[in-house]
């Protein structure tokens, strides 16, 4: 397989598995309401007050 054609199928492949891996990343984000992800920040918040007391 010359060079050329070899770069042009792992081009290929890089692009194809970027954007499954995007568009399933936007899709699971735009469900995500911004009280939501306070609720989630302030959880994560929480969780490292907890974990600063017991060290």
């Amino acid at each position: 397989m010359p060079l050329k054609e070899h770069r042009s199928c792992l081009r290929d492949t890089w692009k194809g598995t970027c954007q499954e891996v995007h568009e399933k990343r936007d899709n699971t984000i735009k469900h995500v309401s911004g009280k939501t992800w306070y609720l989630l920040h302030k959880r994560q918040d929480i969780k490292q007050k907890i974990n600063k007391e017991l060290r």
